[in-house]
């Protein structure tokens, strides 16, 4: 197809506004679309090229899978690479094991897959993924497999029947897609059968060519909306919006009109300006090396970036997307028999590369990397740690009213009263209280609220709720189970164990008194004790287990002091301070006597951490309510 200035401008556009977006750098809140706006580009040239090929009679698989290979393999390829050595310098054992896999999928065009299996509980958070972002460009691949098939399809039924198909396709994967997001809002984010109808309005884009409006006017005005519809979206769309479904529709429509119109309108200049056009340029490197720098410069710094930071760490961007762009994507993409040759040649090192991770993947990591105390670390089993966690907690959830004639104590909450109930199972508490648990998912973000206060707070305020809405039934309905029955209404004492997020402080004090006001018994909170890292990972990031202690208590999570102070203020519940039963005066303990570690992610305990804290803080800390 003819390049088009328009479309490389709407490319640099598209970039930035991720970029913006994921460096938190404000007005753009909504600059994640810009992913859909590469969809929607996609869609319409591939339509155009595969189409332009069957009509003329020219079409064959393998050049165009061959152009697409060399298109997109050799720059993400090179990423995967580079991100995976980073990782093993930087990475814990247990964090370069999921980089290894991603580094072997993503070139293969399978890291969507991997990361919507990998989605659950205790699903390691986006900022320690330094490859989630070739998620759509797995997503793209899929698309570039399945295309062919549909135009050459369509294409036996004239222009007209192609139109037809294709709009049947996109209503069938829009419609899956709003199912998904109820259903499966992972799924609906990663997999592209269900983002496919994105795709699906550029190539219709493409395919009305024919029909742009013949008014001067009229072509202005409809790209002016668009262009508004676009800057609209990148202000006001946030975090809290949901995402995919109906929320893509302004971002995707506006984006086809726009290229529906191209240079049919004068203001197509706006996006076609040599700064833009270039950005476009080097928009697929630029989208490659930014998210990396992004994760791996969180996971060194830990605290926000300051402005100045920010700008360097652009720098860095910027660099690596000249290197990449330079050195392999274009090189490459133009294909010299040279360069081409010498890529081939290098199947080998291709193979070796891949081989390394795969070594990673299979031996859990390479725990053997650094001072043996941190050998020692990175051996242990945290995937058996984390399956300690709920036995206990399951088995009391099991109790529908208390049994005995001690105390009768109600814990509610999410894997923080799993972890409390570790501890108090470390104490022999049952042999002084009568112990029942009621689960709430970690994803409400409050153990109770009512009426329209609940529902502001779930469908408006709650980041997790927003994008999943089956949480916006499950939660009511889980608050409710927990605060009605035997267990609640016998109960001497009511413990709320939560990890308390920054989302929840506004409401936390409505919360607790409306809980207060449902009882009479006394109320107690466990307070927050979420670090930035576990031990293990913060001893790789400092290189050693020396000074342990000085660095994870400067690695407290940064709404964790806040929370707890707030608890602490509230009339209506008492804190147990968990937090300062192992973090306390400027030093955190971080290992036992025999180099164990107390925690085997940021938040819950292990074993050995339980142990410790039963024992540092005793009945009288850990369970001020028994006299």
């Amino acid at each position: 197809m003819e390049r088009r200035l328009d479309i490389q401008g709407l490319r640099g556009v598209a970039v930035i506004a991720v970029i913006l977006y994921h460096f938190g750098i404000p007005p753009i809140s909504g600059g994640f679309v810009g992913v859909d706006i590469f969809f929607v580009i996609s869609g319409y040239l591939m339509t155009g090229i595969i189409l332009t090929q069957v009509e003329e009679g020219r079409w064959a698989y393998g050049p165009f899978f061959l152009r697409r290979i060399r298109r997109l393999f050799p720059a993400l390829f090179a990423t995967a690479v580079a991100v995976f050595a980073v990782g093993v310098v930087v990475f814990a054992a247990f964090d370069l094991e999921r980089l290894a896999q991603v580094s072997i999928l993503a070139p293969l065009g399978l890291s969507n897959i991997f990361f919507w299996a990998e989605a659950g509980y205790f699903d390691s958070e986006a900022i320690r993924k330094p490859l989630l972002h070739t998620w759509s460009l797995a997503v793209e691949i899929q698309f570039y497999l399945v295309w062919p098939f549909v135009i050459l399809l369509g294409a036996r039924m004239g222009r007209l029947g192609l139109a037809l198909l294709i709009t049947a396709v996109g209503v069938v994967s829009c419609l899956a897609g709003l199912w998904a997001m109820r259903a499966d809002p992972t799924g609906a984010f990663f997999m592209m059968p269900l983002r496919g109808y994105e795709f699906c309005i550029g190539g219709l884009a493409y395919l009305g060519q024919g029909m742009v409006p013949r008014n001067a006017a009229l072509r202005q005005a409809l790209y002016a909306g668009a262009l508004a519809v676009l800057v609209a979206v990148f202000l006001i769309y946030s975090k809290l919006t949901t995402f995919p479904g109906l929320a893509t529709l302004p971002v995707i429509f506006a984006t086809a009109v726009l290229l529906w119109i191209g240079t049919g309108a004068s203001l197509s200049k706006i996006v076609s300006n040599k700064p833009l056009c270039v950005l476009g340029d080097v928009s697929y490197s630029a989208y490659l090396v930014h998210w990396p720098v992004v994760v791996f410069a969180a996971y060194l710094m830990q605290d926000p970036a300051t402005p100045l930071q920010t700008a360097g760490l652009l720098g860095v961007v910027a660099l690596a997307t000249a290197a990449l762009f330079y050195g392999v994507e274009q090189p490459l993409r133009r294909g010299s028999n040279l360069v081409w040759g010498a890529w081939r040649a290098s199947a080998l090192v291709v193979i070796v590369a891949m081989a390394l991770p795969l070594h990673a993947w299979a031996k859990g990591g390479w725990p053997g990397r650094g001072p043996d105390a941190l050998y020692s670390l990175n051996t242990l089993d945290m995937w058996a740690m984390e399956k300690a966690l709920w036995p206990y907690f399951v088995t009391l959830q099991q109790q529908q009213d208390y049994a005995t004639d001690k105390p009768n104590v109600l814990i509610i909450g999410d894997s923080q009263a799993a972890d409390y109930v570790n501890v108090l199972q470390a104490l022999e508490a049952e042999t002084q209280v009568d112990l029942i648990t009621r689960p709430i998912h970690t994803t409400c973000n409050i153990p109770y609220l009512e009426g329209e206060m609940l529902e502001t707070f779930l469908t408006k305020d709650n980041p997790l709720s927003i994008k999943d809405p089956n949480l916006q039934s499950d939660c009511p309905r889980m608050m409710t189970e927990a605060v009605t029955g035997p267990a609640w209404d016998n109960a001497d004492v009511v413990i709320l164990a939560f990890a308390w997020r920054d989302t929840s402080l506004p409401v936390m004090p409505a919360s607790f008194a409306q809980l207060a006001a449902r009882t009479d018994a006394p109320i107690y909170a466990v307070g927050n004790k979420t670090l930035n890292g576990s031990p293990v990972q913060l001893a790789n990031q400092l290189g050693t287990t020396e000074g342990l202690g000085d660095f994870a208590y400067e690695n407290i999570r940064h709404w964790t002091p806040p929370t707890n102070a707030l608890i602490a203020e509230q009339d209506t519940v008492e804190l147990i301070d968990i937090l300062s039963m192992f973090c306390a005066k400027g030093d955190c303990h971080m290992l036992n006597a025999d180099g164990r570690p107390l925690m085997w992610d940021e938040t819950h305990f292990s074993e050995w951490g339980a142990r410790f804290v039963a024992e540092r803080g005793g009945r009288a800390r850990l369970m001020p309510f028994v006299n």
